[in-house]
């Protein structure tokens, strides 16, 4: 009789079954990474090459993942990419208004105007 790490049956199916993606959890971290890369880039422009690095890594973990290791759960019925989109519509409006604050510090008023004035109605307006 061979003995498992894991007792019960219950415990080996939970421990060794298979699992399923955790969005809100996981999706929650890809949006902080992408508002930190936006919000920083002004500032830091050299944090771009590094988060672009990120994120490819992060496309091709995540379409392995869900091609070969997670199983589905449920079906979002295409809700997933309204979700998500809105998000990153919205990020982009907080890293417009990071970077007039920015441009307000540094005494650049006429840039920062433009970008208070006409970006987030553009953004929007792509949202629509």
């Amino acid at each position: 009789m061979a003995v498992s790490s894991v007792g019960a049956e219950r415990d080996q199916s939970l421990t060794y079954g298979p699992r399923t993606p955790r969005y809100g959890f996981e999706m929650g971290h890809m949006l902080l990474m992408y508002l930190i890369a936006l919000a920083f880039a002004i500032v830091s422009p050299l944090l771009l090459p590094f988060s672009v690095v990120w994120f490819a890594f992060a496309w091709l973990a995540w379409r392995h993942n869900l091609s070969y290791v997670y199983q589905r759960k449920y079906e979002s019925g295409g809700m997933m990419w309204i979700f998500l989109f809105s998000r990153i519509v919205m990020c982009l409006v907080i890293g417009q208004l990071f970077t007039f604050c920015v441009l307000v510090v540094r005494g650049a008023y006429w840039q920062a105007f433009l970008i208070i004035a006409f970006m987030p109605a553009i953004t929007l307006r792509y949202y629509r």
